[in-house]
């Protein structure tokens, strides 16, 4: 049994950042984390075999295996070990297969809230599993027991004549608190449930006439002496024709251990063991009965409560609280929902029930503003008022359509949250369409570098004093489908929050720093830094590592990063900055302005280039307000010793803006397009031509 606080964790992961956040969030949710990491399976497998885990956290793709693989391994050692699968992606057969094969649950990088949760829920489910084999280890035990004291004359033996009336009674008897005598003479239906005479009776008498050699087993509830009622499973054979016997025998074990162990099974097989509600099962076979049973009426509806406040309760002020506070939340639910309804617990922080009559939309929604009226009411924790403010989702639900599939789309609705929290979100069949694409382009992007569909494209950055190339920059474009390129905008997002653009930036910098090894040696080249590729600890290194294997001097590299790497750590980003820098390379800051620092701020570190966004400078020649911010901009960044780039310049009315208010650099597609970089070869030659050639005289 785990001690409180106290988990015992083994996170398969290869990403140091992720593991690190897996044990914040832990640590948070107050637990005193035990872990280990391992990334490679030999590692697992020794983890493994060196001691027991009270829970696996998996990535789903790693180097060399992937969550599957994991998942097959921990179940190897141990089958009811609580394994779950943590991903910024997982193609939708791939995660069923996880859950086929024993995975308990799968939750996505872009929503770690949702991880504590899980793992609380599967410890508490694994602790009611080894309660079960307890009970079941103990029920078999008992029956054992059971059998060896009817051998031994231990089970209750009595010899009943054909009314029912006992003869002979055996010592067992006691064990009901009953004198063998007491049976004797005086009945022994007299002890017997009333609700189960009947059955007794009628069982009794249909073995009678049935002859001599038949069987029946009948359940009887009968009471001790000291009022309890224990469970008899009688079997009673008919020996109404043997001489020495001529009667009928009843054996009767006491089973009342083995029925409640039954029901508890049956409990908490549709019930969630921490509420008591109807759990996801049982809530789906309720509502698929109630379904069939309104075949043909329509404005049937499921509706899928989500209070993901009672996880923060759960965090300040313990689960007790947060399940007291759940508790509350769905008698005030039964105070506004018709009685008929049946209120379940499908996920951590998840309520959902059938409304049988919601009418259209409009209707739809004036009850559900009655709904969140009465839970938007104040609850009381430890003193304190909380409010949960529950998202709400629904999903219309016809005899065309499961009842699983409604709550799914529900599901998808809840997490799409166009609207907000407070508003409601009706589900249609398109969302969980655009889900399941949104998985599979994620899929695909994971698999991009290996089937060779990233591209590069380098956009010229140009002196402004005298028109001269000074360096590119280089863009990551996406060939998901022949013929066609996605630009950043389209897949950098998805790749952030996959948690895949650190492998992508890696790329992106090793093809860059490639390209520039055939390039004039003068002409430099940047590349942007995610913020989680500037904040991997391997960065420094890499970089290094790369700038060896191509041979280009490091102050032809220029490293760009946005204002978001900066704010959450800026003392770490300072000492990377600086590791960077002692490697020869320059570091910029781009699209100043778009961010929440200012130049006192970013002032703090050392920037050889500062990016002005285009949403500036495209306006700065027309716009008073827009040149006065990009001049006051460019003026206190040469106080500070940094260069200028100006982004988005497309005409010559900009250029001479920028040249008038002395900007170092300007980049747009008034110097051409990005473009392949066997192109800006051939852009850097004709540079270099022009540049060599010797001025024209004058006539």
């Amino acid at each position: 049994m785990l001690e409180a606080g106290h988990i015992a964790v083994l996170v398969v992961e290869d990403v140091p950042d992720d593991a690190e956040l897996l044990f914040r969030l832990l640590h948070r949710g107050g637990y005193d984390v035990d872990s280990e990491v391992v990334s490679t399976a030999d590692e697992m497998r020794e983890a493994l075999d060196r001691r027991r885990w009270d829970v696996v956290v998996s990535d789903y793709q790693l180097s060399g295996f992937d969550g599957l693989d994991a998942l097959r391994m921990a179940k190897q050692r141990d089958e009811d070990l609580p394994f779950i699968l943590y991903s910024g992606v997982i193609g939708e057969e791939d995660a069923v297969r996880a859950l086929h094969e024993g995975a308990a649950d799968f939750v996505s990088k872009q929503r770690m809230a949702r991880l504590l949760p899980a793992i609380e829920r599967e410890l508490r489910e694994s602790e009611d599993r080894r309660r079960k084999r307890e009970a079941e280890r103990a029920l078999e035990i008992e029956q054992e027991r059971f059998r060896l004291l009817v051998e031994n004359e231990g089970d209750l033996i009595m010899l009943l004549d054909p009314s029912g009336m006992p003869t002979y009674v055996s010592p067992a008897s006691r064990r009901l608190g009953r004198d063998p005598s007491s049976l004797l003479g005086e009945g022994f239906e007299r002890f017997v449930h009333p609700d189960d005479v009947r059955t007794l009776r009628e069982g009794l008498r249909s073995l009678v006439e049935q002859g001599s050699g038949t069987s029946a087993t009948i359940q009887a509830r009968v009471r001790r002496a000291d009022g309890e009622w224990r469970v008899l499973e009688m079997t009673l054979t008919n020996l109404l024709e043997v001489p020495a016997i001529a009667a009928v025998l009843a054996i009767a074990p006491d089973v009342t251990q083995r029925e409640r162990a039954e029901e508890a099974l049956l409990r908490n097989a549709f019930y969630d063991t921490g509420t008591g509600l109807p759990n996801r099962a049982s809530f789906l076979q309720r509502a698929s009965a109630a379904v069939e049973r309104l075949k043909g009426r329509s404005g049937c509806v499921l509706l899928v409560l989500e209070c993901e406040r009672i996880g923060l309760v759960s965090e300040v002020y313990g689960r007790d609280a947060a399940r007291q506070v759940l508790n509350e939340a769905v008698e005030a639910l039964r105070e506004v929902v018709p009685a008929p309804c049946v209120i379940a617990r499908v996920g951590a922080n998840e309520l959902a029930f059938l409304l049988e009559d919601a009418g259209g939309d409009e209707e739809l929604s004036r009850r559900v503003e009655g709904l969140r009226r009465r839970l938007d009411a104040p609850f009381a924790v430890d003193g304190e008022t909380v409010h949960i403010t529950p998202a709400i989702a629904a999903a219309y639900v016809d005899e065309s359509s499961k009842v699983e599939g409604a709550l799914r789309d529900a599901e998808v609705a809840l997490r799409s949250g166009e609207n907000g929290r407070t508003s409601l979100e009706i589900a249609n069949r398109s969302m969980r369409g655009e889900a399941l694409e949104r998985l599979r382009m994620e899929e695909e992007l994971r698999r991009a570098e290996e089937a060779e569909q990233l591209r590069l494209r380098f956009q010229p950055v140009v002196r402004v004093s005298d028109g001269s190339l000074e360096s590119a920059e280089a863009l990551v474009r996406w060939s998901r489908a022949p013929g066609s390129l996605l630009l950043p905008g389209d897949f950098i997002p998805l790749a952030e929050q996959a948690g895949i653009i650190g492998s992508l930036g890696r790329w992106v910098l090793a093809s860059a720093l490639e390209a520039r090894a055939g390039w004039q040696r003068d002409v430099g080249v940047s590349v942007n830094l995610s913020t989680q590729q500037f904040r991997d600890p391997v960065l420094v290194s890499e970089v290094a590592a790369e700038l060896g294997r191509t041979g280009v001097d490091p102050g032809s590299l220029t490293l760009e990063l946005t204002e978001s790497a900066l704010l959450d750590k800026p003392e770490l980003a300072l000492v990377i900055i600086r590791n960077l820098k002692a490697l020869g390379v320059r570091i910029a800051l781009d699209d100043f302005g778009t961010g929440y620092s200012s130049l006192s701020y970013i002032r703090r570190f050392p920037f050889d280039l500062l990016k002005i966004d285009l949403s500036f400078t495209r306006d700065a020649a027309a716009d008073p307000d827009a040149a006065s911010i990009v001049t006051h901009t460019i003026l206190l960044a040469h106080d500070l010793g940094m260069e200028v780039v100006a982004e988005g310049v497309e005409t010559e009315e900009q250029l001479r803006f920028y040249r008038l208010h002395r900007c170092d650099y300007v980049q747009g597609y008034l110097f051409g397009p990005p473009e392949m970089s066997d192109a800006f070869v051939r852009r850097t030659r004709e540079e270099a031509e022009r540049r060599s050639e010797p001025p024209t005289p004058r006539s």
